[in-house]
């Protein structure tokens, strides 16, 4: 019996490994033929740039007479305009059967040759647990473009001191012709934005980390995806994260230019 079982579970690990690489080729050719259709666009919309409207517009009657005039030629066109959304979208979906399809049968030949125990029972679960990786993955994204566009605001921050000379002694330089020399100081941003995510979270401006903390998770709970069903959750929860953490990384920046 567990001969046979052995003999099973391997033959779903090499059909796993058959349908694995399928899909591996069908998101190689969405993402190639997408690659393809954008650069060609990319090209005619630059040729045209370059030849003007003027072009455009002696080119837009005998084409469009032709396209009019030949329905095969007319869906070609449009399919090539839809083509790199819609492609993007079957890359996406194409990755998630993929994940979803193949570690089920992955696990499902572990538990028998091996006795491994399985995550879950459906494919569903395993369709869930991908989605859940996809949004820690863009979060992580998300953290780290906004890790850069801190970096961004220090370095412009320090260059508005040299230039201003402030926090040197003065407040200001004046040009030759005896007028302030004016820069965008990126405390007033930074106030701002800072004022605007304690709003959301429904904070007092001088609330410390925990006042803060405390009230990030009061409505995380409440505008969680996984516990609100209303299409706006996501969009709401998201809002809320980048506010705590905005606040979490800027408290001490904010009091100092109070």
């Amino acid at each position: 019996m567990n001969i046979l079982k052995q003999g099973i579970g391997k033959l779903i690990y090499v059909t796993s490994l058959t349908i694995y690489k399928f899909f591996d080729l069908i998101i190689i050719f969405l993402e190639a033929s997408v690659s393809l259709v954008k650069s060609i666009m990319s090209l005619f919309f630059g040729l045209v740039m370059v030849g003007g409207c003027f072009l455009l517009l002696i080119l837009i009657g005998p084409v469009t007479l032709t396209l009019l005039t030949n329905p095969r030629l007319l869906i070609t066109v449009i399919f090539l305009l839809i083509y790199p959304l819609l492609g993007t979208i079957l890359t996406a979906y194409s990755k998630y059967l993929k994940y979803m399809i193949t570690e089920y049968l992955f696990d499902y030949a572990n538990f028998l040759i091996d006795g491994k125990e399985r995550r879950f029972n459906s494919f569903l679960k395993y369709g869930e647990e991908y989605k859940r990786f996809e949004y820690e993955r863009k979060e992580r994204e998300r953290r780290e473009r906004q890790y850069q566009q801190q970096k961004q605001w220090e370095e412009t921050f320090r260059r508005w001191q040299q230039q201003s000379g402030y926090g040197q002694g003065h407040y200001g330089q004046y040009n030759w012709h005896g007028n302030h020399n004016t820069h965008t100081n990126p405390n007033v941003n930074l106030k701002q934005k800072y004022e605007e995510s304690c709003d959301i979270l429904n904070v007092d401006y001088n609330a410390d980390k925990d006042e803060i903390r405390k009230a990030f998770r009061k409505m995380a709970k409440k505008y969680h995806p996984d516990i609100n069903d209303s299409p706006e959750a996501t969009k709401t929860f998201k809002k809320i994260n980048n506010a705590y953490e905005f606040l979490s990384d800027n408290i001490e920046r904010y009091k100092n230019i109070q």
